[in-house]
C-alpha cells in the first residue's frame, strides 16, 4: 500500500503527517509506504 500526504503550503505539514501516519500504522501492525508530497 502507498499513502501520499499532501500540503499546498509547503513540505513541513506533509512531513509531519507522514510521521503521524507511520506511527498509527505501526500501532495497528500495518505496513505501507508513506510519501510526503508538496
Amino acid at each position: 500500500m502507498r499513502i501520499a500526504t499532501l500540503c499546498g503550503m509547503g513540505f513541513g505539514t506533509s512531513m509531519m503527517l507522514k510521521l503521524f501516519i507511520e506511527e498509527i500504522l505501526k500501532d495497528i501492525g500495518m505496513k505501507a509506504e508513506v510519501v510526503p508530497w508538496d
